[in-house]
């Protein structure tokens, strides 16, 4: 009962976030497509380098990244019942994932 709720929730949620206007998904989607696509800076509090802003596997598999990307992508067990769920309640909605840290 509880996984059904919780199945729901994420999918009333998800449904909720996909209520945007034509005129802001337009502007949101130029935005997006004239920004820098894997932007590598310095961390000037540990004065490693780092990704910012919009990123793609590619950016994870750069030579910075990749020791920890590929060591944690192989550790990571996806929840396939959740997924398999999910996926016959949410035929037409986009997902982003946003992703970051705190020092």
């Amino acid at each position: 009962m509880k996984k059904k709720l919780l199945t729901l929730l994420v999918f009333v949620i998800l449904i909720a976030c996909q209520q945007v206007s034509k005129k802001e998904k337009d502007i949101t989607m130029d935005t997006i497509a004239k920004q820098e696509i894997n932007k590598i800076i310095l961390d000037t509090i540990d004065e490693t380098m780092m990704l910012i802003g919009n990123i793609n596997k590619e950016g994870l598999n750069g030579d910075d990244f990749i020791e920890w990307y590929q060591e944690n992508y192989k550790a990571h067990q996806l929840d396939t019942l959740t997924i398999k769920e999910i996926n016959k309640e949410i035929k037409e909605v986009r997902i982003k994932v946003f992703m970051g840290n705190l020092v």
